[in-house]
């Protein structure tokens, strides 16, 4: 008995919710105009009255035109402004998704020449090191006086 007589209070309480946010609410029109050589659609809400009225165009978010939207649409309507929801989509389109291809293509191109590049100077340095390490070891077995530069260098006594 409690449950029915709880369940038939939610469904008077969300009916009436309902009814009074319809009741408000500014019904729209499908309306399709011209942009350029594309044809574009989007709802005309308007308010009740006799105009003229101030009108918005009222855009969208990145998902489309959606019920949130033309929720908006309707009571800005409710508050005296002719509005357009329009139907937008310039967001995704091909020329994005293909400036992002690229982009990501470029990027790519450019982490390969990079990596060219480290594997070069590993390899120089590798060799520089190779080559030191001959040097030291050059060093250590030739006597002094067998050297090719030991006679250019002349040394002479620091007097003080």
């Amino acid at each position: 008995m409690k449950s029915l007589l709880l369940s038939l209070i939610l469904s008077l309480s969300l009916s009436v919710s309902a009814l009074s946010a319809s009741a408000f609410a500014a019904d729209g029109k499908a309306v399709s105009y011209k942009s350029g050589d594309e044809t574009v659609n989007g709802i005309l809400y308007t308010p009740a009255g006799k105009g003229p009225f101030p009108a918005l165009i009222v855009i969208h978010e990145f998902w489309g035109l959606n019920d949130w939207v033309k929720q908006q649409a309707g009571k800005l309507a409710d508050q005296g402004y002719v509005a357009l929801a329009a139907q937008v989509q310039t967001v995704f389109r091909g020329t994005t998704l293909r400036s992002m291809l690229l982009e990501a293509y470029g990027f790519w191109q450019m982490g390969q020449i990079a990596l060219f590049a480290a594997i070069a100077s590993f390899i120089g340095a590798a060799l520089l090191l190779i080559l030191s390490v001959l040097g030291l070891v050059h060093e250590r077995r030739v006597p002094a006086e067998n050297e090719v530069l030991a006679k250019a260098v002349h040394t002479s006594p620091v007097t003080a």
